[in-house]
């Protein structure tokens, strides 16, 4: 129980250090309730108010705990000031062979009715694509040979909102953001939904380097002007590499053997 005790104590340090870097110039209350926020969610695993709440342990009623949580989460969209501080202190640790990842995912609330902007979104769990929600946007850099992440951006959009333009928009947008305080640096790299015509043209555009994961229909010119299947191109490398992964998931460990090829019939480019 006490090796415990100075885990969770260990834990809440880091995430308070980490809390004062990203809020360093907002008013202390506003700080504390962001300190009590990031230790909630990762202790209670949940973004519910109710959980995270209970995971604070207040020696008060836990509707008051849940009131204040609540009332300090609609004063404003602390979004835009957030991002600000995490690029300038993230930045500080991005090298010319970072991995900048950039990550589309989606936040569910199918049960949802009232909550503003509600948009169609992919539940990626479950494959629904007709489920209520909001979009989720993650920047996040990787050292290759390392395992530190180092969170760079983050946003939640709906394509009901106000002043949306289109996901496209809204992607190079981020990497605008980004590179405001990062530059050229880094390799950005995007799964299966960055293979777009006008994501390639936003990258060069930028002068950026760049690898994205195909999907198998795309064809690629060659240097000849001769149109090639990119899957039929992968198939045809010599791969001589492997590595060894390990994989954690729900508390589970799997190692799995990556090529330079994957074998679900996707490339990079």
């Amino acid at each position: 129980m006490e090796d415990s005790s100075k885990i969770a104590g260990k834990i809440k340090s880091q995430i308070s250090c980490f809390a004062h870097k990203v809020s360093g110039d907002f008013k202390k209350p506003l700080r504390k309730f962001l300190v009590q926020m990031f230790y909630g969610i990762q202790a209670s695993k949940d973004v519910k108010l109710s959980n995270i709440a209970r995971s604070l342990n207040e020696e008060i009623a836990l509707i008051k705990t849940e009131n204040r949580l609540s009332r300090n989460l609609g004063r404003m969209d602390l979004t835009e000031r957030i991002n600000r501080n995490l690029m300038a202190e993230g930045g500080k640790r991005i090298k010319e062979e970072t991995v900048i990842a950039l990550d589309l995912s989606d936040l569910d609330k199918r049960y949802a009715q009232k909550m503003e902007y509600l948009a169609l979104v992919r539940d990626g769990s479950t494959g629904e694509t007709k489920s209520n929600g909001y979009w989720l946007m993650d920047v996040l850099g990787a050292d290759v040979e390392g395992e530190d992440l180092i969170p760079l951006y983050g946003e939640l959009y709906s394509q009901e909102a106000e002043g949306f333009r289109s996901e496209n928009r809204q992607i190079l947008n981020a990497i605008d953001r980004v590179m405001e305080e990062i530059g050229q640096k880094g390799v950005w790299a995007i799964d299966r939904g960055g293979d777009r015509s006008r994501l390639f043209k936003g990258f060069f555009e930028r002068k950026l380097r760049f690898v994205v994961r195909l999907v198998g229909e795309r064809d690629l010119i060659l240097d000849k002007g001769q149109k090639k299947n990119a899957l039929k191109i992968s198939w045809g490398c010599h791969c001589p590499h492997q590595r060894e992964v390990t994989i954690e998931k729900e508390g589970e460990s799997k190692k799995e053997n990556n090529f330079s090829r994957s074998s679900e019939g996707q490339t990079s480019l």
